[in-house]
């Protein structure tokens, strides 16, 4: 699995991310706290947090009654099944097809993740995450914003997202509960915590 020394691949054995950026970077309470603002909002639930890499960001959730972590890498999820086995229960799947059934969780948690994939995917997911969560049930976001109109130049995301463009595309699909802009790591971001308004079908 090719690692990298930013948070797109939080892998605690890897020296520029555990050795350097989780001890030196500015940003590194940022990475906490998108976890700990989580932890708010799961206390006895059911969770799945997708994508959730090697599971070292998923072991930071704490009180749920299950967590479920979601990656479609297989060496990701197979590193996280034998270092983060106690913390939940991993599984490869894709964005686009979550391989539960309806009604399956209460909060699903998607941290930085919605730029790693096509448009087009991003909105399927949306359309899934509504399925797969309880009736007011909670997504919990956060999407990182284009700067001043220009893509960040990371390889990893496919795509970056405008203000305006996410908060509607987000508040289209959930009721809003929480929204929030900061800055992020690499750039702005939006916090966003929606309630279901209904179980699953297509965005009207």
């Amino acid at each position: 699995m090719e690692l990298t020394g930013i948070p797109e691949r939080a892998h605690p054995e890897h020296e520029g991310f555990a050795r350097r950026w989780l001890k030196f970077s500015p940003s590194r309470k940022c990475l906490y706290e998108r976890y700990r603002f989580c932890n708010r909002y799961i206390r006895r639930k059911v969770v799945l947090d997708i994508p959730c890499g090697v599971g070292w960001g998923t072991s930071l959730l704490r009180g749920a009654k299950r967590t479920y972590g979601m990656d479609i890498c297989r060496e990701a999820v197979r590193y996280a099944c034998v270092h983060f086995r106690k913390c939940a229960r991993y599984g490869i799947g894709s964005m686009e097809f979550l391989p539960f059934k309806d009604n399956s969780f209460d909060v699903v948690i998607c941290l930085e993740g919605m730029e790693h994939v096509e448009l087009e995917i991003c909105r399927r997911f949306i359309e899934e995450v509504r399925r797969v969560l309880t009736p007011y049930g909670l997504l919990i976001a956060t999407v990182p914003l284009l700067s001043e109109g220009k893509h960040s130049g990371n390889p990893f995301h496919i795509h970056e997202f405008e203000k305006q463009e996410a908060e509607q595309m987000l508040c289209e699909a959930f009721r809003k509960k929480y929204l929030e802009e900061f800055d992020g790591p690499g750039a702005r971001e939006i916090r966003f915590v929606g309630e279901n308004r209904k179980s699953g079908g297509p965005l009207t």
